[in-house]
């Protein structure tokens, strides 16, 4: 099991990663996938390895919350029925900072009116 890049932002979406099996490809190979932080990392509960086939891909979708926190680690885990157990993890970097406070300094030019509006 191996997963494509070590890190991703929260807002990535998804990441690849590829699911193996050594040396023997005869049958299909149902492996189930757990991740061990789902608000961080999901993954299929299952992939199949089709018979003749060495390894297939399956996604991992990154979780992208509105949660102030710090870099995170999801690990996703890979099991089959006669085969060894493999893992790999992904930093998930967050992407949310916390309010900015606006404090009046006793400047003459503050305002206590402020109009925002997103970039289109």
């Amino acid at each position: 099991m191996h997963l494509a890049t070590y890190s991703a932002a929260e807002n990535a979406g998804t990441v690849r990663g590829i699911v193996s099996r050594e040396a023997e490809t005869v049958g299909d190979l149902v492996v189930t996938l757990i991740s061990n932080d789902t608000e961080l990392g999901t993954v299929p509960a299952t992939v199949t390895i089709p018979d003749g086939v060495g390894a297939v891909p399956f996604t991992l979708r990154v979780v992208d919350d509105a949660v102030v926190e710090d870099d995170q680690n999801v690990i996703i885990t890979a099991r089959a029925t006669g085969c060894i157990a493999g893992s790999d993890s992904l930093l998930v970097k967050n992407d949310d900072f916390p309010p900015m406070p606006i404090t009046d300094n006793g400047d003459a030019g503050f305002s206590q009116t402020a109009r925002f509006r997103a970039k289109p």
